[in-house]
């Protein structure tokens, strides 16, 4: 452990600070976090991932799983967390353990450029999330002001874009400040819904269609703790130091994203059955007390820091691919903040021509790839990366074949689906995740 210290140090060593201002701008990229910078604990992990979830966004949970009832809504999301925890816990212990992304981590798995051309596949995926979010923010502000979705997806795009070049530390600081924003506004528009729309609750307890629990979970999954899963050690890295497992720092990340889901998606649930939108805050009619108006706008930031968290994590994925570019200390300067411009760019582009309207076919098609790259990821690490240098992530190790043809096998089991009715009840894009890393394990014992 302290030789690791030691050469994270070292590698981080050469950047060199930029000033007064400058100085806050985060500029560690893809560099191991020192251990001066690693003093989040599992209570501010928490935090960051329950603000990273909550947001305008989450109560699309509610309309995705629409029509299973209330008590159902509640049983599918209960197992997906309780499915997903586990993952995410393990990758928030190896964040800790190594101070390092997943998608650095993933070198040592698939090979030096085989990862750093994933992780250029992951920049494009983490750019729709925040194009997705983007456009919901938007749309509310679009909804009670008048102006278009384009003009509020720039506004709200150049703030997310400010936040995450100043990086981990002041996001941590913005979460701080918008958590009681997010929760009066979504108290006050939770009262506005029950007092001018008057739900019926008793007709939305009984499902309205048949449930298939498979396809349910696993979009509560993709829409969820698993689509970040791989990106917990993007946080986690800046905890303190790991010298043994840690029960509060296994599960805080996991509770703190799936809370906002339990909690909004009912009410977004609700919305949708009462108003025929989910999106609560978007439902303000004119002649309504300007306290709503206020409320929609509170509700609207939030998506400020929910989409932060998926362009600082797709920053982060874009350099992992650049690093071979980047061998000075100078590049290391100014990649980041240029990469976070570039990308929060090209997601407000997505939002403005409306990515909002293939969310479902979005969902699915990120779990079908990104599942067996998580599982993939995790066996890897406990079986032979754990103890690996720091250093030796940085490093060109070649290609490594069996992780490549594991990964493709599990894409192609998650997008085909062959399950048939097993995967009515039983998320297939984990259960082919799980097969594929089982397929991974087993090509580590043949020598090819």
């Amino acid at each position: 452990m302290e030789d690791d210290e030691r050469k994270s140090e070292e590698i981080s060593s050469g950047i060199p600070e930029l000033g007064k201002i400058g100085k806050e701008i985060e500029t560690i990229g893809v560099l191991p976090v020192p251990e001066r910078m690693r003093k989040i604990s599992s209570i501010d992990i928490f935090i960051f991932w329950a603000m990273a979830s909550a947001s305008a966004a989450t109560p699309l949970a509610g309309y995705l799983l629409f029509g299973v009832g209330i008590p159902n809504f509640l049983i599918i999301v209960s197992l997906a967390t309780l499915i997903g925890i586990i993952p995410a816990g393990l990758f928030s212990e190896i964040g800790r353990q190594k101070p390092i992304v997943s998608l650095t981590q993933a070198r040592g798995t698939f090979g030096y450029y085989p990862a750093n051309m994933l992780s250029l596949l992951y920049t494009f995926v983490n750019m729709g999330w925040f194009g997705l979010n983007l456009a919901v923010g938007a749309e509310i502000l679009s909804s009670v002001s008048g102006l278009s979705l384009a003009f509020w997806s720039i506004v709200l795009g150049i703030l997310q874009i400010v936040l995450v070049i100043f990086g981990a530390k002041w996001l941590n600081y913005f979460y701080r400040f918008t958590s009681p924003i997010l929760v009066i506004s979504y108290a006050i528009l939770a009262y506005y819904l029950f007092s001018y729309y008057h739900p019926n609750i008793s007709a939305m307890m009984s499902p309205s269609t048949t449930v298939n629990w498979g396809l349910s979970i696993n979009l509560i999954l993709t829409f969820s703790i698993l689509s970040w899963a791989y990106k917990i050690t993007t946080i986690t890295r800046f905890a303190k130091p790991y010298n043994k497992f840690s029960l509060s720092y296994f599960v805080s990340p996991g509770i703190g994203i799936m809370l906002p889901v339990f909690l909004m998606g009912l009410l977004g649930y609700i919305s949708q059955g009462a108003t025929g939108n989910w999106n609560l805050a978007a439902v303000y009619r004119n002649g309504d007390p300007i306290w709503v108006l206020v409320a929609a706008i509170g509700a609207s930031i939030a998506i400020i820091h929910t989409n932060s968290m998926n362009l600082y994590p797709a920053v982060a994925d874009l350099l992992v691919s650049m690093e071979t570019f980047m061998k000075k200390a100078k590049s290391y300067m100014i990649s980041q903040p240029l990469a976070s411009i570039l990308l929060g760019t090209v997601s407000i582009i997505l939002a403005i021509l409306g990515i909002l309207n293939y969310i479902e076919n979005f969902l699915l098609l990120v779990g079908d790839l990104i599942l067996p790259f998580t599982f993939i990821l995790i066996v890897d690490w406990y079986v032979n990366l754990r103890n690996n240098s720091v250093s030796s992530f940085y490093y060109n190790n070649g290609i490594k074949l069996k992780a490549i043809i594991a990964l493709i096998i599990g894409f192609m089991l998650n997008y085909y689906n062959f399950y048939g009715i097993l995967s009515e009840y039983f998320p297939y894009q984990v259960l082919g995740s799980l097969i594929d890393s089982g397929i991974y394990y087993a090509l580590q014992k043949i020598h090819f």
